[in-house]
């Protein structure tokens, strides 16, 4: 399929290879926030400023950049940017039983 894509995009192709090459796991490799992991939303994104969600999943951006989908504690989904997030130590006992319930 890589031989392919080559042919028919090789700029694209480079492209996406330099900027996800895994740089044979040196120190500066950049590894996403594993899932479930607990985030506050900043300020900067003001619909969900201060909210505390947990990760569901993450989508590679242009390096070093990752997205994440945040499930909150009343069901809802989103997707932020990682600079968007921060993250929180294990949250309240009874806010963490709530997002548990969720997701």
């Amino acid at each position: 399929m890589r031989d392919q894509l080559i042919l028919d995009f090789p700029n694209f192709v480079m492209f996406v290879e330099l900027e996800w090459k895994t740089r044979g796991m040196k120190n500066q490799a950049r590894t996403p926030w594993p899932n479930g992991t607990y985030v506050r939303v900043r300020p900067t994104a003001s619909r969900y400023a201060g909210e505390v969600g947990k990760i569901a999943g993450f989508r590679c951006l242009v390096q070093p950049w990752f997205g994440y989908d945040v499930v909150f504690s009343n069901g809802k989904r989103h997707f932020f940017h990682e600079r968007d997030l921060e993250i929180v130590s294990t949250p309240g006992y009874l806010e963490k039983r709530n997002l548990e319930q969720a997701g």
